[in-house]
């Protein structure tokens, strides 16, 4: 049963980096996704320098928690640090998604947070803070993103990327979207005049919907 679930895990992770691509958030050879089964000791992670919307299953290279690779054919991704990294800091997260998605990018070069302005961000997502740019694939990036989300599910890395974590690949690119398109209601929102966000008792009534 555990080689069935590996498979399905690796067709979520091939499928997941397909899907960012056709929806803008990767560029053909940028982004990565990582996924692994709960308790595991290794995660399978999308591989460097392949077209990222035509990636195989056999293409994904394995991976142990400290970021060591078991294939010689393909390089994984050069953020498998960062993942790496998540993985050992959140026990509870099965999923890692790194998308290059343009709104909330841009939101963060222009210094504004993604706030949770919808029910959807309240529930799913909450407050998305921003990292200061760091080299993509040092020690350096990997440790403050993943300080980061000890207490987030995502983070943007200023010039660079977006992180989203959870417990499978399904909820981590739904995190993803979100945050994109909650960039996008802000951008119209700040066109037409400015953002109106929850206040404290709206924000509680709505995280209420999921505790009772």
């Amino acid at each position: 049963m555990p080689k069935r679930d590996e498979l399905i895990l690796k067709e979520e992770i091939v499928k997941t980096m397909a899907l960012l691509y056709r929806k803008d958030l990767v560029t053909p050879t940028g982004g990565n996704v990582s996924g692994r089964l709960r308790g595991s000791e290794h995660f399978w992670i999308t591989p460097s320098g392949l077209f990222k919307a035509e990636l195989k299953v056999r293409d994904l290279v394995k991976v142990t928690l400290e970021g060591k690779g078991s294939s010689v054919k393909l390089k994984p991704s050069v953020e498998t640090s960062l993942h790496s990294r998540i993985y050992r800091t959140r026990g509870d997260v099965c999923a890692v998604v790194h998308a290059h998605s343009p709104l909330t990018l841009g939101a963060a070069l222009a210094g504004r947070e993604i706030k949770p302005i919808t029910p959807e961000s309240v529930l799913f997502v909450g407050e998305v803070p921003i990292v200061k740019f760091e080299t993509p694939g040092t020690e350096d990036l990997a440790d403050k993103v993943a300080e980061m989300l000890k207490s987030h599910q995502v983070a943007v890395m200023q010039n660079h990327g977006v992180v989203a974590v959870g417990r499978n690949t399904l909820e981590a690119l739904n995190r993803i979207e979100i945050v994109e398109l909650t960039a996008r209601i802000m951008t119209v929102a700040h066109i037409w005049g400015g953002t109106r966000t929850l206040s404290a008792s709206q924000l509680e009534k709505i995280k209420h919907l999921v505790t009772v």
